[in-house]
Formats: C-alpha cells, sequence, structure tokens
C-alpha cells in the first residue's frame, strides 16, 4: 500500500564525531521536502544536550512541520560489535524496529548530500519485500566481503548486495518476520568477524530478496573516481577522508559543496581543526594517501592532456 501523504519518517545515527555530517543531511534533506510534515528519529551515543539543541535549531529553521526525536543509543546494544574506524553506530539500522514503533521509515546514514524530495522514495510501494535498497551491480562473487557470505551463510556467487547505506524499511513486515531475532542470532554468533559490518548482516538475512530502488537515489562517491555530478540525486561520501573529517581538504572534491551547505545550518562557520586531524591520522593514513595521489594524478592529466 502506497503511504500516499502521510508524515515521513526518517531514521539517522550518529556519534560526536559526525555531528558536521547530521547538520548537512538533515539541512539538505528538510531543504528539498514539499508540503510534508517529517519526523526525525536521531539514534546517537556520546552527544550533549547541548549538541542536540544545535541540531534541533538546524531543522527548527526551515519553518515546516517537523519532530526531532533524539534517542539515546548508548553501547548496551551494539558496545560489543566489531567496530568501523572505532565507531559501532553503523550497527544502529539492524535495531530500528525495535526502537522505532512506526509501520514504515527511511534510515539515511549522514555521510550524504541530499539534492532532491526524498517523498517520492517514501511513497514507494515496496511490497511484498520487508528493504528498498540501491544495488550497484556488485554480487556475492565481487563483493568484499563476498567470500565470507559464501563461506559463513551459504550465500550464491550471484546473488546481489544491498547498499545500506540508505534504506526503505517496512518495519511492521519486519516485526511479522521476526528479523530482530535473526539479527541477535548473527550479531552473537559472528558480530566480531562481520567484514562489511551491518552491510554484511543485512545481506546475510535477505540473500538479495530486496526491492531494488533507483540509483540516483544512493550514489555512491569514490575521491579517487573523481567529482561526479549528483545534481538531482543523493550523493553518498563514501571515501575517506569525508568533507567533514581532518584532511579532506587535500583529497575531497566535495568540501567546498558541503561547507556552503554547513554554514547556512547552527553550525555555521565550523571547520575541521587539530583534533579532527589527529583523528583522521588515527583512523588510517593510507585511504588519504591514496586519494590526494588520484586528485593530483588527475590534475596533472588535465594540465598536459593525458589520460
Amino acid at each position: 500500500m502506497s503511504p500516499g501523504n502521510e508524515v515521513i519518517k526518517i531514521a539517522i545515527a550518529s556519534d560526536q564525531f559526525i555531528l558536521p555530517g547530521v547538520h548537512v543531511a538533515l539541512y539538505t534533506l528538510l531543504r528539498n521536502i514539499k508540503d510534508r510534515e517529517v519526523h526525525i528519529y536521531w539514534l546517537y551515543c556520546g552527544v550533549s544536550g547541548e549538541e542536540i539543541d544545535c541540531v534541533r535549531q538546524t531543522v527548527a529553521n526551515f519553518g515546516k512541520p517537523f519532530e526531532l526525536r533524539p534517542i539515546d543509543l548508548g553501547e548496551e546494544i551494539h558496545g560489543h560489535l566489531n567496530s568501523l574506524h572505532g565507531s559501532t553506530m553503523t550497527y544502529a539500522r539492524l535495531f530500528l524496529a525495535r526502537l522505532i514503533h512506526v509501520d514504515r521509515l527511511i534510515y539515511t546514514d549522514v555521510d550524504v548530500y541530499f539534492d532532491l524530495d526524498i517523498s517520492e522514495l517514501y511513497d514507494l510501494d515496496i511490497s511484498p519485500q520487508i528493504v528498498g535498497a540501491v544495488s550497484d551491480g556488485t554480487t556475492v562473487s565481487t563483493a568484499y566481503d563476498g567470500e565470507y557470505l559464501r563461506s559463513t551463510f551459504g550465500l550464491s556467487s550471484e546473488t546481489q548486495i544491498l547498499q545500506a547505506g540508505l534504506l526503505l524499511l517496512d518495519l511492521k513486515g519486519w516485526r511479522d518476520q521476526g528479523l530482530d531475532a535473526a539479527v541477535d542470532r548473527i550479531l552473537s554468533q559472528h558480530g566480531s568477524t562481520l567484514k562489511s559490518h551491518d552491510m554484511t548482516c543485512l545481506n546475510a538475512i535477505f540473500a538479495g530478496d530486496f526491492y531494488q530502488i533507483e540509483e540516483r537515489f544512493n550514489v555512491m562517491l569514490y575521491m579517487h573516481k573523481g567529482k561526479i555530478d549528483f545534481s538531482g540525486k543523493v550523493g553518498h561520501y563514501l571515501d575517506r577522508p569525508k568533507p567533514f573529517e581532518g584532511l579532506a581538504w587535500l583529497a575531497s572534491p566535495y568540501c567546498q559543496q558541503f561547507y556552503e551547505a554547513l554554514d547556512q545550518t547552527a553550525m555555521r562557520g565550523w571547520r575541521p581543526g587539530i583534533k579532527e586531524i589527529r583523528k583522521s591520522l588515527r583512523k588510517g593514513v593510507r585511504p588519504i594517501v591514496r586519494n590526494v595521489l588520484s586528485r593530483e594524478k588527475r590534475i596533472a592529466a588535465q594540465l598536459f592532456g593525458r589520460n
């Protein structure tokens, strides 16, 4: 059943280290939604009351009907799991059905930039599937965690891989099918070894049985591929450093666009400092160096007319 003009429910998750991403994601999301009430469920960990109020100010500036519902996730549910760059908040999307008591919502990562009205996606009928997601054509045979999915969960090589950065979820169907138990079982048995973290878990559960939404709702941005024009789409910053991380100005072609949006929020004027640079370096120097060199190579090719 198409939800028509019902309230749009959005879920996000973050810790205190990616708050600039939260502001830009919500600012660009709300800027593009026309004539719809929006309820935002923000699962967070380690965020202060002052920081929550700052996000509330960003969304309030639109003057649209909205509700911001912060949910302190703490570390009780996810703290024991294999971390991604030192954070386990990436697993929050796996617990939405038990924490948010609605029938349908969109989950989005906060390292995204919206340049479209997400209402069209929210109103999409994905039945009988439980989840709608973008697949970029990756199958188990080519996925980073493909061998793990084959050997541990028995997925075939031809199984399509869903990209978990933006999901349209039928939470009622999730509950009706008892998928929380499947999540708990996988995390209990394999939580410390999931190669692609929550995305491995979702692909193990759905095994290719998901509604494939249009790629424009989750355009994957890799810096080593050069700058991609995602006008009229949703851009998803996948490479490191992300625009809000330290040293991003050395490698990311998306910093100007990101900070122009950030300066329209309650975090206007914020830029990465020494703390953010140190954190980026602790996450690993290799991806930063790789993307800086890729950028310099592209610039040289443009200057000297080489491919």
